[in-house]
């Protein structure tokens, strides 16, 4: 008996996932646990493995289609083996009928490229998907194509990215769930400085191991809470960074950042970057973390505030470097290199005066680095 291969809960805030490529198709041999496709979430693109072994008998969803969590993409079986069609409008299984169109081959009729389920939800909405100028790949017609032509986008809205709707929702859940408290420190980077210069790592790296080995003093700041009040405790010290590539975001997680030494750290992060420009981070890289870093010190921000994500109990701001006015222990005035590192933190869990005991210990271990 074949069997079904699911689009599986993605641990996802979106409705939908949308299939970016196949590597098998019709006729071919697969193993379980072997790749059979790659699935675009709200977060990150990963790769579906079959749960079954044998011959792809159909495929039932293409390329450029956004699915539900559970909808059948595929089926693996015996060779030979007689398969029914997936009724798209009942989610139940019809006899299959070879003179009728498959759902893959009904993507290009009258050159309409469009996957069943948009052609559902321009059926709902009212939309004549002939008179629709697809923008997507190849001319398919996309969601906001719809809702266009069916007066329920502003014409000329923008249009987010997958990682980037993803961002938007935790960004807002963050505002609506978690009231911060925010405090700054300037700390004196010249120690902080030759040590970056004699072990050739970056700013990033140091800031996260030194965060990764405070924290780990703190146990508040290694908590959160959820919308219902519930607090998980003692989660690993792992530390998120924030990467900005081209107009996306992500914040991958370094994991057991205290226990690592800070070139391995140093590169990480750079695998990190380098994965998020070839759009290839994964869920797994991403979830997770007890604070999360972010590092404008290459551009004249002297200070800012990071917004907490959503199951982490605090952010860490880092500006840039410019000389400030001392005087020194002679008394005579002197210029050294310094920034401003802003805390936030979660005041549902911690206190102001625990968030400036981390920030002082934070800034002591920087300055004698």
């Amino acid at each position: 008996m074949a069997t079904d291969i699911k689009i599986p809960d993605m641990g996802t805030t979106a409705d939908q996932v949308r299939l970016v490529a196949w590597h098998k198709k019709v006729g071919d041999s697969v193993k379980r646990g072997e790749v059979i496709c790659d699935i675009e979430t709200d977060k990150a693109v990963n790769e579906l493995e079959s749960i079954a072994e044998g011959i792809v008998l159909e495929i039932l969803a293409g390329e450029d289609d956004e699915l539900e969590q559970g909808a059948v993409i595929a089926r693996v079986g015996k060779a030979g083996e007689t398969v029914g069609s997936i009724d798209r409008e009942t989610g139940t299984e019809k006899e299959s009928d070879p003179d009728k169109i498959s759902p893959k081959k009904d993507r290009n009729v009258a050159g309409i490229r469009i996957s069943p389920m948009l052609k559902n939800l321009a059926e709902k909405l009212g939309a004549d998907i002939e008179t629709i100028s697809g923008s997507g790949p190849n001319g398919a017609i996309t969601k906001e194509d719809i809702e266009n032509a069916a007066g329920k986008r502003p014409k000329g809205a923008g249009k987010l990215s997958t990682n980037q709707a993803s961002v938007a929702k935790r960004v807002a859940l963050s505002h609506q769930q978690i009231p911060p408290v925010n405090l700054t420190a300037e700390i004196d980077m010249a120690a902080a400085i030759k040590f970056r210069e004699k072990n050739n790592v970056s700013f990033d790296a140091v800031f996260v191991f030194a965060a990764a080995n405070i924290i780990k003093k703190f146990p508040a700041f290694r908590s959160d809470m959820d919308a219902a009040g519930k607090v998980t405790v003692d989660k690993p010290a792992d530390i998120g960074i924030a990467l900005g590539v081209g107009e996306e975001l992500y914040t991958p997680v370094v994991r057991n950042a205290s226990g690592t030494d800070i070139g391995d750290i140093d590169f990480r992060i750079k695998a990190f970057v380098e994965a998020a420009r070839k759009g290839a981070l994964t869920l797994s890289d991403m979830a997770g973390g007890a604070m999360t870093l972010s590092n404008l010190g290459m551009y004249p921000v002297f200070s800012f505030q990071v917004i907490i994500p959503p199951g982490q109990s605090s952010a860490l701001a880092i500006g840039t470097v410019r000389e400030q006015p001392r005087l020194n222990a002679k008394g005579k005035l002197e210029f050294v290199p310094a920034l401003i590192a802003a805390l936030s933190v979660d005041h549902r869990i911690i206190n102001g005066r625990k968030a400036a005991e981390f920030l002082t210990e934070l800034k002591n271990f920087i300055e004698q680095l």
